[in-house]
């Protein structure tokens, strides 16, 4: 089971998240979210760095990819197949992950859309904003879809969760997207839950 987690700003917060187990750190490059980073630190090419984006000029984010060696991009606005084929193209080596907002079982079939331009899905809940809500959405969702591509499942996990999400069984579910519930202030993760939480996760695999 992969656990990403995401919005980290701190260099020191991001190391120890490290070392007690996580699989990708996940890094906003959205100015209006608060836990939008203004400095990245330098990261062992051994963890997996990927970058968020919401609308983002394909320039940019391929820029942005470039300059801090990003093994993914995860874009969680209304980013059209043409652009992640488009983006694809450009960075072949990259990862490409698409954020699906859901709140009810058509949500999930938006997936279908990105079957051929997309490496990885995210399922988060379904808010005003792109992401950040805290809240989850009704996980037995989760069974109207049937694509082939993996997802991550994301949207208000919290450290008291590990074992219901052992119970899910879905064939394509890979891991988890961990944000806003493990923090002690927006961008700074709690390591004490974190550490507790992925031990939990993982020994029950």
């Amino acid at each position: 089971m992969i656990v990403k987690v995401c919005g980290m700003t701190d260099a020191t917060n991001i190391r120890q998240t490290i070392d007690v187990g996580a699989d990708i750190i996940g890094m906003i490059f959205y100015p209006p979210s608060s836990r939008c980073i203004k400095a990245v630190p330098a990261i062992d090419d051994c963890i997996r760095r990927f970058g968020v984006f919401v609308n983002e000029d394909i320039a940019t984010v391929i820029a942005t990819a470039e300059t801090y060696r990003l093994t993914g991009v995860q874009l969680h606005g209304s980013e059209t197949p043409e652009y992640l084929a488009d983006l694809h193209r450009r960075l072949p080596e990259i990862v490409i992950a698409k954020a699906i907002s859901v709140a009810d079982a058509d949500d999930l079939q938006k997936a279908d859309l990105y079957a051929s331009t997309a490496q990885l899905l995210v399922f988060d809940t379904k808010c005003n904003s792109y992401g950040g809500s805290g809240k989850k959405f009704h996980w037995q969702l989760l069974d109207n879809y049937h694509g082939t591509l993996p997802f991550l499942l994301s949207g208000g996990i919290s450290p008291n969760d590990a074992e219901a999400i052992t119970t899910i069984h879905h064939p394509q579910m890979i891991g988890v997207d961990l944000n806003s519930q493990f923090e002690t202030s927006p961008g700074m993760k709690d390591i004490n839950k974190l550490k507790l939480f992925i031990h939990q996760l993982k020994s029950r695999q």
